[in-house]
């Protein structure tokens, strides 16, 4: 029976999630560093859409046609609402 090194087992390039970023690159952390970017203007967007829905209820505006221009779904629109 082959026993295996720890050390060559932990060496060992795994491919696919779970596996070390050590040997991914300048250009692999660049990207997710944009990625982080991305989904904080994203949040920054889902804050605005809901200073607008909270807007738009003290209008008198109908959930339905909020949800609608947000882009999000009526169950959404509730939900941020509360």
């Amino acid at each position: 029976m082959k026993r295996w090194d720890a050390e060559e087992v932990r060496a060992f390039p795994r491919p696919g999630m779970g596996h070390s970023r050590a040997g991914a690159g300048a250009e692999a952390e660049e990207l997710l560093s944009r990625m982080g970017e991305v989904a904080g203007e994203i949040e920054a967007l889902r804050a605005r859409q809901r200073e607008l829905l909270v807007d738009g209820k003290a209008c008198g505006l109908e959930i339905s046609a909020m949800a609608k221009a947000l882009g999000i779904s009526r169950q959404t629109a509730y939900g941020w609402l509360r």
